[in-house]
């Protein structure tokens, strides 16, 4: 428990809406060393996975989301009770002087009972297209940072997503192969689902390298795919059995040496791996989450869709669908070096600034 004024860092779910958090404390730990620093997150695993290497003192949060089912009300009003309680005890203990909120359903319950003791409540809102809770949020806080612009939200601040460090790559692309077990001379293709893993896309990746249309030019590379606990085993027997060069992870806090490991990524489009994509100048082909029934994934990525430097296809949750569909825009990317490069150039060129310094700064001045 810090001994003096700290900053409340409430958001969670998913690693896309904590580690831009982890992003902005590691620099307001930088600029001040002294200053408090909890994380309020949710009581999903892959929270505590994430939170559990960082040394961050964290409480998961009994909030549960807005439920689409009616006979699930009751059991989200009292999940929402019992949040406010512990926020309000959370604010107290450690004397919170301001709060940050990464949106989705942590956040809720913090920012009011923030907002009651007078404690400045600001938002960072990371998708193309705000969710119910970061709308419901953004008329209530004390200050609105957005990833992409709104149209109407005129009151907020647009910033580059904050990046924490273990999701920026080193220079040397040779030695980052190395570090992750790879062969540093060979090209390489990254295939990553998110913090959650994406199980449709490691059905696809099975399904391809079946395929003979594929293999040849897959033996020629290596690839890294992160691919969550349950199908690690299984992917990496099935590249095994394709004598096709492959490192499998079931997880990495060092995504910024997987990112400059890459050649070509397959990859979600959370608006994090966008950030992560564009800051690590990686070629990708996204396929967003299927299931956001506001395709904000799919916004999230348009921006480098437009200008050339990214590929969109669509998750049919399919694997046969979906490995004939990437089967020839993934292979052009592999063997055209010039058409790889060119998408390289205009990322470095357009890299966003870090967001991270900007808001670690506003929320300290609350501190002082």
């Amino acid at each position: 428990m810090p001994k003096g004024p700290s900053i409340l860092f409430a958001g969670g779910g998913s690693g896309g809406h904590i580690f831009p958090s982890i992003a902005i404390a590691q620099r307001v730990a930088k600029i001040q060393a002294d200053a408090g620093i909890h994380f309020l997150v949710s009581n999903r695993a892959i929270d505590a996975t994430v939170m559990g290497n960082l040394p961050y003192d964290w409480s998961p949060s009994p909030a549960q989301p807005l439920p689409r089912q009616p006979m699930k009300v009751f059991g989200f009003i009292r999940s929402w009770k019992k949040a406010r309680a512990q926020a309000r005890q959370l604010i107290a203990d450690n004397q919170v002087k301001a709060v940050l909120c990464a949106g989705g359903f942590v956040s809720g319950a913090v920012a009011v009972e923030a907002r009651k003791k007078r404690v400045p409540v600001v938002l960072l809102n990371l998708d193309a297209t705000p969710g119910i809770a970061n709308k419901w949020l953004a008329k209530r806080v004390d200050h609105v940072y957005t990833v992409y612009k709104q149209e109407d939200w005129h009151h907020a601040e647009h910033v580059g997503l904050p990046l924490r460090n273990e999701a920026i790559g080193p220079e040397d692309k040779a030695q980052a192969r190395v570090d992750m077990g790879l062969n540093p001379t060979r090209r390489t293709l990254l295939v990553v689902g998110g913090s959650q893993s994406a199980k449709s896309l490691n059905e696809m990746m099975l399904e391809m390298v079946h395929l003979s249309s594929t293999q040849q030019v897959m033996r020629q590379w290596q690839i890294l795919h992160i691919s969550g606990n349950e199908d690690a085993e299984r992917m990496e027997l099935a590249y095994r059995n394709a004598n096709i060069q492959a490192k499998v992870l079931p997880f990495t806090q060092q995504m910024g040496l997987a990112w400059r490991c890459a050649s070509v990524a397959i990859s979600r489009s959370g608006a994090g791996s966008v950030a992560e994509v564009w800051h690590n100048a990686v070629p990708a082909i996204f396929m967003p989450y299927p299931y956001h029934k506001d395709q904000h994934q799919v916004h999230n990525a348009q921006p480098l869709v437009d200008a050339g430097a990214a590929l969109l296809l669509t998750d049919h949750v399919d694997a046969v669908k979906n490995a004939h569909q990437i089967i020839n825009p993934l292979t052009e990317l592999m063997v055209n070096k010039v058409y790889r490069q060119n998408m390289v150039d205009w990322l470095i060129k357009t890299k966003p600034a870090d967001g991270a310094d900007i808001i670690a700064r506003a929320l300290l001045r609350h501190l002082r």
